[in-house]
């Protein structure tokens, strides 16, 4: 199955981006983490934008991409934070290369995977009163975290023997892209 074969071979790309992102330090505190949302909305915004592309296309898989969208809640939760206009937020000029449906779900992979561990980050969160509500970026399908994850996973195994390869590659991509960016965004933070 491919996503099995996803977890597998992107193990260490996920991993190598996770130690990026310091979040014992990113979500310490309202400052630290508007900085971190700053990074990840710079990316999601331009790579959302490449996924919409495909939009009949991942209909066609059974994944409505627009639901999935988490830019709007990257905007939510900075607004929450105090940060009104995004205008002036610094968009990634090297994002994952979107160039078919399977390099579309390699990159989805990566953006619908961090809605697992977002529930933890979600959680402290709201322990530590940095955001207050239950549906965030880290959180966006709140109790419907595992059966849209379900849901992807089900879409991924219906793609085709001769096209995971495109998917593996283009999820091991965003996990760098991502990495680097984010790195780049939050040096002075570690």
């Amino acid at each position: 199955m491919l996503h099995e074969r996803l977890k597998v071979e992107t193990a260490a790309s996920h991993k190598d981006t996770e130690k990026t992102l310091h979040f014992e330090k990113t979500i310490s505190s309202k400052e630290s983490y508007l900085k971190l949302l700053k990074g990840f909305y710079g990316f999601y915004l331009p790579v959302e934008k490449d996924l919409l592309k495909f939009g009949g296309e991942f209909e066609a898989m059974g994944i409505q991409i627009r639901q999935r969208l988490k830019s709007d809640l990257l905007t939510q939760d900075m607004r929450s934070l105090g940060l009104n206009e995004t205008s002036a937020i610094k968009v990634c000029p090297s994002i994952p290369r979107i160039s078919s449906l399977a390099s579309a779900m390699g990159v989805l992979y990566v953006l619908e995977g961090s809605t697992m561990g977002g529930q933890i980050i979600s959680k402290k969160l709201r322990e530590a009163l940095i955001l207050e509500t239950d549906k965030s970026f880290h959180n966006p399908y709140g109790k419907e975290t595992m059966p849209m994850w379900m849901g992807f996973k089900g879409a991924l195994d219906k793609v085709k023997a001769n096209e995971e390869d495109d998917v593996v590659e283009a999820a091991k991509a965003t996990f760098k892209c991502l990495g680097v960016w984010l790195d780049e965004r939050l040096a002075d933070e570690v």
